[in-house]
């Protein structure tokens, strides 16, 4: 499919954007899934899961202020929808990590609320923790919020996480180096200075996409 082309069937169009994006998620297809997923919504296929990947893909071209409007929109459609929820965290943590401020902890407890506690998830809680330790003024907070992050971290390594996101957690927010703690968790057999990615990129092939023809 390429832009202008005439595809007719909004179903066609929704399931081609989800499966480019599980099959290969890089930005020319998160471009190209935009333009497919808004096609089909003015089709006629406004439903939560198109909106949901609409948002996510968003998100990951990093059009924050889209993003969330496409994710509220699923959300007044489906308030419970765990992906949605995982995405507006996700979102919340991009724009926090942009306003160098502690993210909403709101999103957080949404999140978990209709989510089963995967690694992804544990991730994000880790992200949560550390940004609120290294944004927040607050001593308590911020000593509880590394304890938040410790936890998380475990039970994203229990989840199948690679230590190397670890290492690059610590690496970006050294606040948490306040706990020795963290060390427990690194693979000391592994160059991790060398190979650690971005902790807000996905650490796992786990999207929080929806099929959108419900199989």
């Amino acid at each position: 499919w390429r832009s202008g082309e005439p595809i007719q069937d909004a179903r066609a169009l929704a399931w081609l954007a989800y499966y480019n994006c599980r099959s290969q998620p890089i930005p020319a297809v998160f471009r190209q899934a935009i333009e497919q997923n808004e096609l089909a919504i003015r089709q006629g296929m406004a439903t939560a899961a198109v909106f949901n990947n609409l948002g996510y893909c968003y998100l990951q071209m990093g059009d924050l202020a889209k993003a969330k409007q496409s994710l509220l929109e699923g959300l007044r459609l489906s308030p419970k929808t765990g992906e949605l929820h995982r995405n507006m965290l996700k979102v919340e943590l991009a724009v926090a990590a942009r306003a160098k401020r502690p993210p909403d902890r709101t999103l957080l407890i949404e999140a978990r609320r209709h989510n089963p506690l995967t690694g992804d998830l544990a991730w994000d809680g880790a992200l949560f923790g550390a940004m609120t330790a290294t944004y927040c003024d607050d001593d308590t907070v911020r000593d509880r919020s590394v304890r938040l992050t410790f936890s998380s971290c475990r039970k994203a390594l229990d989840g199948g996480i690679d230590p190397k996101w670890i290492a690059a957690l610590l690496k970006q927010f050294p606040v948490l180096k306040r706990d020795n703690r963290f060390q427990e968790l690194l693979d000391p057999s592994s160059d991790q200075e060398n190979t650690a990615p971005s902790p807000h990129e996905t650490p796992t092939a786990a999207l929080p996409l929806i099929n959108p023809l419900g199989g």
